[in-house]
């Protein structure tokens, strides 16, 4: 079962090691950030904000280890149940294999921003 853990400062080496292993740097320092666990077991990390009524994706990884099981799938379903927005936003990538998991999901191209994809959460 996936859940999720805010991180903290006995923590956040843990984060390091989920960014290092997908080559991924995070940017933002505000927001809401919390490591993905299956079972006992870290396995990702996500970063967000949320706006209004929008969350804004800032980082999401799986760790390359646990890549191809769904858990990524999961894992965005609980978030956007957590989140509680109407709309969810991140950027677009140059990586077509990450952009093909988020149109998996049902985002979209944002029409006013082609760098960013959006999905409406229906209530």
């Amino acid at each position: 079962m996936i859940t999720f853990e805010t991180v903290v400062a006995d923590t956040h080496y843990i984060v390091e090691e989920m960014l290092k292993s997908t080559k991924t740097k995070n940017i933002k320092s505000v927001g809401e950030q919390f490591l993905i666990k299956l079972e006992d077991t870290y396995i990702g990390y996500v970063h967000t904000e949320t706006i209004k009524s929008t969350c804004h994706i800032h980082t999401f990884v799986i760790h390359n280890d646990y890549q191809g099981y769904s858990f990524g799938t999961q894992a965005y379903l609980l978030l956007e149940e957590k989140c509680h927005a109407t709309q969810v936003e991140l950027n677009v990538s140059e990586d077509k294999r990450y952009n093909q998991f988020w149109e998996r999901l049902g985002f979209k191209t944002a029409e006013s921003d082609p760098a960013t994809f959006v999905k409406t959460i229906l209530s």
